[in-house]
């Protein structure tokens, strides 16, 4: 059951990659008070990752980092890490381990970077164990460590959001956390599970209403 409950949380956080208006109209009143590419001024860069970075540094940063990882809990309990390559994705560029294809490489439940057709990274997702083992904060629940993240990256606030996939009632699973919305074109979720999520914000100029 607990198996189902990862795979149904990681498909909410693909699908909401996809949304354009990712929890725009459930926002609450609470709130808790990122080599060779380079991040735009104000952009927020988390142990070497960024939006509009080129996912080639981030496929080098994420196998250095996560090189000798052995996963202890979830689906992959005692597997080891598997380098990750960059995959040309139906004209996206997406990190899946070497040797599997896509969509079925595992490591995408953990880890979720998705760059557009220029390779600029547009979305990363990080699951619960890897900001655990990111972060060494697996004795935080997600409230405190949304706190302490909002302190050592200095941002002005996280409110509190709650929003529900909409579909098949297979995988409609409730989803709150908290958002930062950047004036400098990003968004920083942290969900209750402790996975977290960056994401390009939309460009006005990008807007099609036709």
């Amino acid at each position: 059951m607990k198996a189902f409950k990862v795979i149904g949380a990681v498909l909410v956080l693909m699908f909401l990659i996809a949304s354009s208006g990712f929890g725009s109209d459930a926002q609450t009143d609470g709130a808790i008070q990122m080599p060779r590419s380079s991040p735009a001024e104000g952009v927020l860069k988390v142990k070497g990752l960024y939006i509009g970075m080129k996912i080639g540094d981030a496929c080098d940063i994420i196998n250095k980092l996560l090189k000798d990882l052995i996963f202890s809990k979830g689906l992959f309990a005692g597997m080891k890490w598997r380098e990750l390559h960059v995959v040309d994705f139906y004209g996206s560029f997406r990190l899946a381990p070497k040797g599997m294809d896509l969509p079925d490489a595992p490591t995408l439940l953990l880890l979720y970077i998705i760059a557009d057709s220029n390779q600029n990274v547009t979305a990363i997702v990080l699951g619960p164990e890897l900001v655990d083992k990111l972060f060494n904060t697996s004795d935080l629940d997600a409230s405190d460590f949304a706190q302490q993240f909002l302190n050592a990256y200095h941002i002005p606030s996280l409110t509190s959001f709650a929003t529900e996939r909409p579909g098949t009632k297979q995988y409609v699973l409730p989803y709150v956390g908290w958002q930062y919305l950047s004036p400098n074109g990003y968004t920083l979720y942290i969900f209750e599970d402790k996975s977290m999520m960056m994401q390009m914000a939309p460009k006005a100029s990008g807007r099609n209403f036709n």
